[in-house]
C-alpha cells in the first residue's frame, strides 16, 4: 500500500477514536480549546443513529473564532470522517447545518471554503468528494451565505465540481490511435473503461502513466474484470511522438491523440490538473472521477 493510503489509515483510526468518544457523549481537547460534541439524547442508543444524530448537530457548539486555523481544520476532517459513517441521505442536511453555524461570520465562511477545497475538490486528497462539496456549496448558495467577492471562486468550483458527476453519462470524442485507427469512446465494448488523459510533454504524466502500465492491480482488471485502457493525449500530438513515450505498454492497451482537440474545446472532461484519470462503466457512466491510480485500484481491490 502506497504511503499516501498507509498515513489514511493511520488517520483514519486516530479519527476513530474521537468518534468513539463523540457517541459516548465525550469531548476531545483540540490545543487550548475544547471542541464539545453534542449531547445525545438518552433515547438514541444505537451507533448508526448517534453517528447520524452527531453528523446533523456537530457544529452547535462551534465558534471559529474560538479555534486556532490547525484546530478548526482538525475539527473538519473530523466531521468528514463521521459523514463517512452515515448513510448519504444525511450529507444534505448536515452541510445545512454547517452553513446555519457559520452564515454570520465572513472569516468562518472564507475557512470553511477553503478547507472544503482542499479536502473534498483536490484529487490528491483522501477525502475527495465532489457531491460533498456540491451539497455545501449549493447550501451557501441558498442561504445567501456568498458574498461579492466570492461569488465567482464559488461559482467556479462549483461549475467544476458538476462537470462529470459520479454516475451521469461521460460525453463520447472521436480519437486515433498510433496504429492509425480512427475510433469513437462509445465504440469500445467492454465492462469497464478506464481514460487516461495526459500530454506527453508533462514529466508528472509519465510517471503517473508508467505507474499504471506497472500496476498488477490494474493489469489483473484487465485480465478478469473486463477492463480496457486508453491513454489518450487531448492535443493534435504526432503518432510517432506518442510511440515514444510509453515503449513498454502493453500491446492490447490503446494510446491515442484527439486530432480536433475536442476534449480541450468543447470541455468534455474535468480535471483539476492534468494527468487526469476517469474509470467508466459499461454504459460508458461516471464511477471515478479526476483520481489517481490508487483509487482504481482500490476499485478492482474490493
Amino acid at each position: 500500500m502506497r504511503n499516501s493510503q498507509a498515513k489514511y489509515d493511520s488517520l483514519k483510526a486516530i479519527i476513530l477514536y474521537f468518534f468513539f468518544l463523540a457517541i459516548s457523549g465525550n469531548a476531545f481537547a483540540d490545543g487550548d480549546h475544547k471542541f464539545i460534541f453534542p449531547e445525545i439524547p438518552k433515547e438514541i442508543t444505537s451507533p448508526a443513529e448517534k453517528a447520524q444524530f452527531i453528523a446533523l448537530n456537530y457544529w452547535d457548539n462551534f465558534e471559529y473564532e474560538n479555534f486556532s486555523v490547525d484546530e478548526a481544520e482538525q475539527i473538519y476532517v473530523d466531521f468528514l470522517n463521521i459523514l463517512d459513517r452515515c448513510g448519504e441521505d444525511v450529507c444534505p442536511d448536515a452541510m445545512y447545518s454547517l452553513t446555519l453555524c457559520i452564515k454570520e461570520d465572513f472569516n468562518a465562511i472564507d475557512f470553511i471554503l477553503d478547507v472544503s477545497e482542499k479536502y473534498l475538490f483536490d484529487k490528491s486528497s483522501p477525502y475527495k468528494d465532489h457531491e460533498k462539496l456540491i451539497m455545501l456549496i449549493s447550501s451557501l448558495i441558498n442561504e445567501s451565505v456568498i458574498n461579492s467577492d466570492q461569488n465567482e471562486y464559488v461559482s467556479e468550483m462549483l461549475s467544476k465540481a458538476e462537470r462529470n458527476r459520479i454516475g451521469t453519462t461521460a460525453p463520447d470524442f472521436n480519437f486515433v490511435t498510433t496504429s492509425h485507427e480512427n475510433c469513437s469512446l462509445y465504440s469500445i465494448d467492454s465492462e469497464y473503461t478506464l481514460l487516461f488523459i495526459f500530454d506527453p510533454l508533462c514529466p508528472s504524466c509519465i510517471v503517473m502513466g508508467e505507474e499504471i502500465i506497472n500496476s498488477s492491480l490494474i493489469n489483473l482488471a484487465m485480465q478478469e474484470a473486463g477492463l480496457n485502457i486508453i491513454f489518450i493525449t487531448p492535443f493534435n500530438d504526432p503518432d510517432d511522438q506518442l510511440s515514444a513515450t510509453f515503449t513498454h505498454m502493453p500491446e492490447d492497451w490503446t494510446l491515442a491523440f484527439d486530432p480536433k482537440e475536442e476534449i480541450i474545446r468543447k470541455k468534455l472532461y474535468f480535471w483539476d490538473y492534468i494527468p487526469s484519470l476517469y474509470l467508466l462503466d459499461k454504459d460508458k457512466k461516471v464511477i471515478l472521477k479526476d483520481v489517481l491510480p490508487e483509487n482504481v485500484e482500490h476499485f478492482f481491490e474490493r
